[in-house]
């Protein structure tokens, strides 16, 4: 089944199995209803904000350790990955599809503390934007370490559209309250519309507009944790936002958004994803 997406006027093909069952959920807000912690915002109506990194981490130790946890995994593989040449954005010429797939199952997990984040100045710092005190963990035994996403040009290794919330809401019929953070590494350029990209004020729609299947879905041939979600009041444009390098994207947990593709001919493309929980 062939699903059709605008991303800044770009049609996007993707495609699912045949035997994919969406539904339309109830005529209900999930963001009012389980109080998205965002609402405390003066950026709550459009559901996200871009920010400077240098007040919450230090993006040039984040980058420089991360260049090491994955050129050390690459040596495994590829010996010429030992170079001080070796860049992030050219990873793609060191591996082949069999050796990424193992490089990315190791990537998954990260914890803050192996970035050289300074856990307790970042927690603090964001916790001030909300007037609530955030923390890693859920208290629902749903706590996701950081990811980094690593898409090789001209990948179909992304997510389909999809909100957060779903995940743990179809298991549990609970939301904590949590926000999502993305943070480019590199390959990401708004000339290329590399970034993510967002259904803006689409935390405020009623699931009764909403077509979408459960969690776990065969996407573009691969199978994803997440859901999918075909369309919202019969729309289907997404709009792309690319935080420079020293900046990051904070959104609503409950904001439709993904199928990020790399776009980029020559560049991988590498961002940080991952949730905070009110404590």
């Amino acid at each position: 089944m062939r699903l059709n997406y605008i991303i800044d006027d770009k049609t996007l093909d993707t495609v699912v199995d045949d035997t994919t069952k969406f539904f339309i959920g109830e005529n209900v807000c999930l963001s009012q209803k389980f109080n998205d912690i965002t609402q405390a915002t003066d950026w709550y109506q459009k559901g996200y904000t871009i920010l400077k990194s240098a007040a919450y981490f230090d993006v040039v130790k984040v980058k420089s350790e991360l260049k090491s946890k994955i050129q050390s995994l690459l040596t495994k593989y590829n010996s010429n990955a030992i170079s001080e040449k070796f860049r992030l954005e050219d990873y793609h010429n060191y591996v082949d599809e069999e050796i990424h797939n193992e490089i990315i199952s190791q990537t998954r997990q990260i914890n803050a503390n192996d970035l050289n984040i300074d856990v307790s100045k970042f927690l603090k710092s964001i916790s001030s934007l909300f007037s609530r005190e955030l923390s890693w963990e859920s208290g629902i035994s749903y706590d996701p370490k950081i990811i980094a996403r690593i898409n090789m040009p001209s990948s179909k290794n992304f997510n389909p559209a999809h909100k957060d919330v779903y995940q743990v809401y179809d298991s549990t019929g609970q939301i904590p309250p949590m926000v999502n953070i993305w943070i480019p590494i590199c390959g990401v350029s708004q000339k290329n519309n590399t970034g993510l990209p967002l259904v803006e004020g689409s935390h405020l729609l009623h699931e009764s507009s909403i077509q979408r299947t459960k969690a776990g879905v065969n996407f573009n041939g691969q199978k994803y944790n997440v859901n999918c979600v075909k369309s919202w009041n019969g729309e289907v444009k997404l709009s792309t936002f690319s935080p420079k390098e020293d900046e990051f994207l904070i959104f609503s947990s409950f904001l439709i958004h993904g199928l990020a593709k790399n776009y980029n001919k020559n560049k991988t493309r590498i961002s940080f994803e991952f949730r905070l929980f009110e404590k």
